[in-house]
């Protein structure tokens, strides 16, 4: 039988994507949380563990447990698909956003499993989660001054819905030159959208779900969400 001290147990690592402390099992995770509990240096407040389905391992959080509006199998599932393919669609979605100000990668992996739920509930086919012009279309539904989670997704959806719509109709259909270039908020992403292959039905969506501009989104704010993991 492994015996560890609460000091080893409390420094032990691990390899997660998260970048967060892995513990092997709940048990050291409790203790750890013990040891964390008894320091007056704990600036974090660690409140309790969770299981990571990344890792399989176990992680403190400092948010307190709460209802999600993404239910937990939902959520797990999303996580591990934005994990997927070595960070692929987060690397997409976090540099959709990321030129509107969202830098803190806590809020752009807040709002990558908020799109990936959405995309999924609506029927948006997973071959078209890391398609760029996607999130950009999203993007136009994200909110700065939204009032959180529960706002970002309920926008997401609106969007999602009017994609999954379109989808459904013809796409296979193709956009004509410069028709997707007011997706782009920089002369680069303006460019792509004069060369690249944008589907006409990316677009169409885009016009009818466009809830918040991209001059009232690029307040420079990032979102003060939080998932209770």
């Amino acid at each position: 039988m492994r015996m560890y001290s609460i000091q080893h147990i409390a420094k032990t690592r691990g390899h997660c994507h998260t970048g967060k402390n892995r513990y092997v099992t709940a048990d050291e995770a409790q203790l750890a949380l013990a040891s964390c509990r008894g320091s007056a240096s704990n600036r974090r407040r660690e409140q309790r563990i969770y299981h990571c389905p990344m890792c399989d391992g176990w992680h403190l959080t400092s948010h307190d447990l709460r209802p999600l509006q993404i239910e937990s199998q939902e959520y797990d599932y999303c996580q591990t698909l934005m994990f997927a393919h070595g960070n692929h669609i987060l690397n997409v979605s976090s540099n959709v956003f990321e030129l509107i100000g969202i830098r803190s990668r806590k809020a752009q992996r807040v709002i990558t499993i908020a799109g990936l739920h959405c995309l999924r509930e609506s029927g948006v086919p997973e071959s078209e989660f890391t398609n760029p012009w996607v999130w950009r279309t999203l993007r136009l539904a994200y909110d700065a001054n939204g009032s959180g989670l529960a706002q970002l997704l309920a926008e997401f959806m609106s969007v999602c819905r009017k994609l999954a719509a379109e989808y459904e109709t013809e796409h296979e259909q193709w956009a004509m030159p410069n028709a997707g270039e007011r997706l782009g908020v920089c002369y680069g992403e303006r460019q792509q959208a004069r060369t690249a292959a944008i589907r006409a039905w990316i677009l169409r969506a885009s016009e009818a779900g466009n809830t918040a501009s991209n001059a009232n989104a690029a307040t420079g704010v990032s979102p003060e969400l939080t998932l209770a993991c």
